[in-house]
């Protein structure tokens, strides 16, 4: 697996760099809420920081059967969560105050969304994906509904897990990719 940055300028993307990495993960939704959040680990039960801590475990089930949840993002809104089916071929918004999923199919079909990352764009939530089986990037806006997919240069590159460097005037985005700079 490989590491690469993308540097979102203007609606456009340049390509970077690529470092060795390697890890494979699958995720499964669940929701620890921690009060209050300030904890340590070990027991549950335990005193953290001096205080009482106590946990409840709250699972719900997403409208779309058997898809494959991946990469757990958290809104900065605090309105809980955001992640990608990768069987499903969805971004998926979960608010647990209300106990609702919004869902919103990516462009490509059959693009096995794996990696999901948020920031802030011009004062709007932008979510940016990777679609490993279609070799693309992807940056979703919810407040318009809107995609835009960046094709990666080299084929196969299959990119997986992303994270947002928030700049000034750029902002970076890394993503890891099973293949890359090979000669």
């Amino acid at each position: 697996m490989f590491l690469i940055w993308i540097s979102i300028v203007h609606g456009g993307f340049v390509m970077r760099d690529c470092l060795s990495s390697r890890r494979m993960v699958s995720a499964f939704l669940f929701v620890l809420m921690v009060t209050p959040l300030l904890m340590v680990a070990g027991a549950m039960t335990r005193p953290a920081y001096g205080l009482e801590v106590s946990a409840a475990l709250t699972e719900w089930t997403i409208p779309t059967p058997d898809s494959l949840p991946t990469s757990l993002a958290l809104d900065p809104s605090g309105s809980c969560c955001w992640f990608v089916e990768s069987a499903g071929n969805k971004v998926t918004h979960l608010d647990p105050s209300t106990d609702t999923f919004q869902q919103w199919t990516i462009p490509t079909p059959n693009s096995n969304p794996t990696g999901l990352a948020l920031t802030m764009m011009s004062g709007s939530l932008a979510l940016f994906g990777t679609e490993s089986a279609k070799n693309k990037v992807f940056v979703f806006f919810p407040g318009t509904g809107t995609f835009r997919e960046y094709t990666l240069p080299t084929p196969d590159w299959s990119p997986q897990f992303i994270s947002i460097e928030p700049g000034v005037t750029e902002i970076k985005a890394w993503f890891t990719a099973l293949k890359c700079c090979v000669a």
